[in-house]
């Protein structure tokens, strides 16, 4: 999403290092965005066979979109179809949107216990022992 938009602010290469980093991806920042441009949504899904990590995807992705301040129309298209393409269920669209939203607002609403519940199922989560 962030190369959706024609602009990659640091913030937003800054984000994805992270993102990139927490998976255990080893390309550089440049290379990854490089991929993103040229990559489809189908080749990302079948990456991705988990739902809950789609989930968390879909939601980095969606507030790598909001760094600069706003979501313009085609980061928004590309929201719509990443949502689509991997199955997403409409709350959980709904969820990903209000909780990038409310991350930004300190003074927000407790966070929906799907987080946690999708987070913990989800290859993010480290396996207690």
């Amino acid at each position: 999403m962030a190369c959706s938009d024609g602009e990659i602010l640091d913030e937003e290469k800054h984000f994805l290092h992270e993102m990139a980093e927490a998976v255990g991806i080893p390309d550089s920042v440049d290379d990854l965005f490089n991929q993103a441009q040229t990559a489809d949504l189908d080749s990302l899904y079948d990456q991705i066979p988990k739902y809950e990590d789609r989930f968390f995807v879909l939601l980095r992705s969606y507030m790598m979109a909001r760094v600069d301040g706003c979501v313009d129309a085609e980061e928004e298209s590309m929201f719509v179809s990443m949502e689509k393409r991997f199955e997403i269920k409409r709350e959980d669209g709904e969820l990903v949107r209000r909780t990038a939203e409310n991350m930004e607002n300190p003074e927000s609403e407790v966070m929906d216990p799907r987080i946690e519940e999708y987070y913990q199922a989800s290859s993010f989560s480290e396996p207690v022992i």
